[in-house]
């Protein structure tokens, strides 16, 4: 196989059979806390991805409004976990 053609698709999936795996093997694993817990690594690699093939095609005009929303996602976890916790 040569192209992958939806890779956050593949890695959506892999990510949720590993959290389906952990609950099956110990009774007292969360699948859906730990499914969103590993969901925002593949979140923060995929807007990494955006972020590197805006400039790397030069599309100069979308750069700014995903690095801003990559800042206030990197932002906005922190802030919600003080503040509702």
């Amino acid at each position: 196989m040569k192209v992958v053609y939806f890779p956050w698709l593949v890695m959506t999936l892999i990510v949720f059979c590993l959290s389906y795996a952990g609950g099956k093997a110990k009774p007292k694993h969360l699948i859906v806390p730990n499914f969103l817990v590993m969901m925002g690594v593949v979140e923060n690699l995929s807007l990494l991805t955006q972020i590197i093939m805006t400039y790397k095609f030069g599309t100069w005009r979308f750069l700014a409004p995903i690095l801003i929303a990559w800042i206030l996602y990197l932002i906005g976890n922190p802030v919600f976990a003080l503040v509702f916790n």
